[in-house]
């Protein structure tokens, strides 16, 4: 039963705008072979920097990678992929929300 709900809660996920504007900007940014590369070398350098390093070395590590990497992220395919994914993740939160304020009512 509860694999039928989860699978209509997926399907509503993937109808939304913020998943479709999501895939949409991802298949964009893969397109470009050298644009790829870069994105992977940027989040492989920054979950290295979170895995290795305590919060202070991260944030400061983090800082110096997003300016080695500003270029990068101003290319606007770059920076449509990266506004999607953050408005896809602040509907995920809010979905996550909701689920937990379901789980907790009395």
């Amino acid at each position: 039963m509860y694999l039928n709900e989860a699978k209509k809660l997926a399907n509503y996920i993937k109808e939304t705008s913020e998943f479709k504007d999501m895939k949409r900007n991802k298949i964009e940014l893969e397109k470009n072979k050298t644009l790829k590369k870069q994105l992977d070398l940027y989040l492989n350098k920054k979950n290295e920097i979170y895995s290795k390093n305590n919060i202070k070395d991260s944030s400061r590590l983090i800082s110096n990678l997003q300016d080695e990497f500003s270029e990068f992220f101003k290319n606007p395919v770059v920076n449509n992929y990266f506004e999607s994914n953050k408005k896809f993740n602040n509907l995920m939160n809010n979905i996550y929300k909701s689920i937990e304020n379901e789980l907790l009512k009395k």
